[in-house]
């Protein structure tokens, strides 16, 4: 029994590199031999609020969910800084699965215990430590009224617009970071943050996203902290042994 894991692909379109990469792991064997299936945000560059487009867009995606779905996969998505205020858009198109506890929508990090292991599971931007400036838009923008207004006011055409505008201004700033900031910086303060989380829960593993900094950290605390980093570059998902705990990236050919 095995959990699958991928992350941080940012698809902007359905002919580009990171959406070949997904169908492809939607469809390999290590995917197909495994009963849990998480998504820990960032698999979109852009993707708010229940807007048909998307469906149509990402249509070969979304049937190869249903179809693993059908297979008796349980598959959870946790909301990223680039797709979010989803809930209302997978309630309409797979309902069904919803309703069988076959998918599982998440706006925030998970605790969870699968076979003998107790796992947390997040995008990674609510575990950072620090960034407060970052956490105070996120905040603003991931609330209730910004719900509200994503799936019932604010035009596709209009998101689409000014989402692509935020997104390059993120790119920006993340190379701005990263030329400032090493991947080693970045590393230890995403191990420093699994530490304050580990203290919180006493897990045995800690999964997370959003740092784009790949990572295996078997802490001495005695918890093991897993990042995929950023698909694209990485072109690996995770994939952990219920059984015997055995975890690997695994390649996307």
């Amino acid at each position: 029994m095995n959990v699958s894991v991928i992350s941080d692909y940012h698809i902007k379109h359905k002919n580009d590199q990171p959406y070949q990469l997904v169908s492809k792991f939607l469809e390999d064997e290590g995917v197909l031999s495994s009963k849990y299936i998480f998504f820990l945000g960032d698999i979109f560059d852009l993707m708010v609020g229940n807007n048909k487009e998307y469906y149509f867009e990402y249509e070969e995606i979304f049937k190869k969910l249903k179809k693993l779905m059908d297979l008796n996969k349980e598959i959870h998505f946790f909301e990223g800084n680039h797709d979010f205020h989803l809930e209302n858009f997978f309630g309409t198109y797979f309902e069904d699965y919803i309703y069988n506890r076959q998918f599982f929508y998440h706006k925030k990090y998970q605790t969870f215990k699968l076979n003998k292991y107790k796992i947390f599971v997040c995008h990674g931007d609510d575990m950072e430590i620090g960034n407060y400036g970052y956490k105070m838009y996120s905040k603003w923008i991931k609330s209730f009224p910004m719900n509200l207004l994503a799936d019932y006011v604010i035009p596709y055409e209009f998101i689409k617009v000014f989402g692509e505008f935020a997104s390059k201004s993120s790119r920006k700033r993340n190379l701005k970071k990263e030329h400032l900031l090493s991947k080693d910086f970045i590393k230890e303060k995403f191990r420093k943050s699994a530490e304050k989380v580990w203290r919180k829960t006493k897990v045995d593993y800690i999964m997370a996203g959003h740092s784009h900094c790949k990572d295996l950290f078997r802490s001495k605390l005695g918890f093991t902290y897993i990042n995929n980093g950023h698909g694209p570059s990485e072109k690996t998902f995770i994939q952990i042994d219920l059984v015997n705990g055995d975890i690997k990236f695994r390649s996307i050919v």
